[in-house]
């Protein structure tokens, strides 16, 4: 199953103990889409495919990205609180 890589995701590697890595950025290497991975305390760093990623034998997903908070678009500020 093929996963979609996003800003914010978490993921752990498989096969290794208890290393997780958040999705920090998404960049475009040679016309790959890459994640740059951070981990938990922000010490280290990887560059990694989104085809890597993706392959259910190296890593899996253990959060979603967070969803933003739709609920307040399209409503106006009142004038009083716009200060």
């Amino acid at each position: 199953m093929k996963k979609n890589v996003e800003i914010g995701q978490t993921y752990q590697s498989v096969g290794k103990p208890i290393l997780t890595w958040q999705v920090a950025k998404i960049v475009d290497q040679a016309g790959i889409p890459h994640a740059r991975l951070v981990s938990p305390d922000g010490r280290e760093q990887r560059l990694v495919a989104c085809s890597v990623i993706g392959d259910n034998a190296r890593y899996r997903m253990v959060r979603e990205a967070p969803q933003p908070d739709l609920s307040q678009l399209g409503r106006t500020v009142p004038e009083s609180a716009a200060g």
